[in-house]
């Protein structure tokens, strides 16, 4: 499909990602909403098992980017008998990272957690939260490898679908494992971790299904595995290398951070997890439209648009600002209703408030440097030196 650089199909394309990203936060703040009404040394077990469990997800997910943006450029230059052989090589390169990574989760978290984190509750209960987490790997990078397909043929409502399945899955399970309603065991942080994994696995079988419902396996070739190629797989390592170091620093950050905050008390990780939940929830637009960005320019410049890149780039930075704006005066406005999402206890409201305010003018600055960041990764786009 090609698209063109026009508002509606900015909006086509990012605003099902953006509410699938709504939907997909709600797996991670869910667990932390539910263990809040459990206990301060839970919550934080899931806060840390979490960005830890999301800083080694981040690797697949830039991967699955620079898959998308080879398929937005064969889309764009209707070379669909292409697209099939590039998923399947992506889908490999995810298989083999997924082996690797549940690795390093499962038994590799619990030693650098024993030697870096000073509460043996927390310790316990994010040992327990990661074990459970870990077998989700798999079915997490095979659901990142449809999510780049949909999105580089722009056809992104099915991601929105996909989301909601995982959302309403979790949501379920977290009810009946982490108290143990509806005759279920009671099996508190494991029970959230369980209910994590289980929508996962929703998520990624309903990309499959959907798929061998809708025909997009047998129109593109999908899961052929004709032939081992070694190019395709040296460019997604190529295209996707420096997104991997930018999450790994990003997210990395925010988990370093959560170790040394952990250091200070169980009140203060507290905290740290109502921002970092809040921040997850105001970024979902953001990363609407860099996915969107992403696709758009290549698929750009696959039909030859070259030269009408930086015109496409300037649009989504204005709607990526005033979506960003907007979301940030209400923040502003009622502040505490919205940091109450993730905890009903007051005292830890107030105490974030600080916290809070610092990330509304950092996001806001982010909506416009993500876009930018876009349009550097595609070579045969301008640098955006010459755009100044």
């Amino acid at each position: 499909m090609q698209v063109q650089s026009t508002y509606r199909d900015i909006l086509r394309i990012s605003l099902p990602v953006m509410v699938a990203g709504i939907a997909q936060t709600i797996l991670g703040i869910t667990d932390t909403a539910f263990l809040g009404r459990v206990g301060e040394v839970e919550m934080d077990a899931s806060s840390i098992g979490g960005v830890f469990y999301f800083v080694m997800c981040m690797i697949g997910m830039a991967l699955g980017i620079g898959s998308q943006i080879m398929i937005a450029r064969k889309s764009g230059e209707k070379k669909e008998n292409e697209i099939g052989g590039i998923f399947d090589q992506s889908l490999v390169l995810m298989v083999i990272f997924s082996i690797i990574i549940f690795f390093v989760v499962e038994f590799g978290s619990p030693i650098f957690l024993n030697s870096y984190l000073k509460s043996k509750e927390v310790i316990t209960q994010t040992n327990i939260f990661l074990h459970y987490r870990a077998f989700g790997i798999f079915f997490v990078m095979i659901a990142v490898s449809f999510r780049s397909l949909y999105v580089g043929i722009a056809e992104t409502k099915v991601i929105t679908y996909s989301s909601f399945v995982m959302a309403g899955v979790n949501i379920l399970l977290d009810y009946c494992l982490v108290f143990g309603n509806w005759g279920f065991p009671k099996m508190g942080v494991a029970g959230a971790a369980l209910a994590s994994t289980i929508a996962e696995v929703s998520g990624a079988f309903y990309y499959f299904f959907h798929s061998v419902f809708i025909k997009t396996i047998a129109r593109y070739g999908l899961l052929r595995f004709k032939e081992f190629s070694k190019a395709s797989i040296l460019k997604i390592l190529n295209l996707s290398a420096p997104i991997v170091l930018q999450y790994l620093f990003s997210m990395g950050g925010w988990f370093i951070f959560f170790l040394v905050i952990e250091r200070l008390g169980e009140h203060q990780l507290a905290i740290a997890t109502v921002i970092r939940n809040t921040l997850m929830i105001i970024m979902m637009p953001i990363w609407a439209y860099f996915t969107a960005a992403n696709s758009m320019v290549s698929n750009e410049i696959g039909q030859g648009k070259s030269d009408e890149v930086w015109s496409l780039v300037k649009k989504i930075i204005k709607m990526s600002v005033l979506t960003i704006g907007s979301i940030i005066v209400v923040c502003l406005l009622i502040p505490e209703r919205i940091l109450s999402i993730s905890t009903s206890n007051p005292v830890i409201i107030q105490d974030s408030l600080p916290s809070f305010y610092v990330i509304c003018i950092a996001c806001f600055l982010f909506s416009i440097s993500s876009i930018l960041l876009s349009e550097c990764k595609h070579e045969s786009s301008y640098p955006i030196s010459r755009h100044f």
